[in-house]
């Protein structure tokens, strides 16, 4: 007679998490991606020369910035979790 073994599903439960994580970073680096051209398109339409609207002009840039490194610590992470579920 044959033996017959039970084989492993073909997708595993560390491949759908692996699967998962990369959908939710996608999503998490094209929500920044948003936020990022959010605040710099407000940085830069922001026209008025008061102190406090310099103020949050140099902000918002700096946010733009901020998220902006967010961003590539996502695509980062992505390229990680790729090289070790692969």
């Amino acid at each position: 007679m044959y033996s017959i073994a039970i084989a492993e599903a073909p997708a595993s439960d560390d491949m759908w998490a692996a699967y998962t994580a990369w959908r939710l970073l996608d999503e998490a680096a094209m929500l920044a991606a948003s936020a990022e051209g959010a605040s710099r398109r407000l940085a830069r339409e922001t026209t008025w020369q008061s102190k406090g609207v310099r103020v949050l002009r140099e902000r918002l840039a700096v946010l733009g910035d901020l998220i902006r490194t967010e961003r590539s610590t996502l695509g980062d992470l992505r390229e990680r979790l790729e090289r070790v579920s692969m």
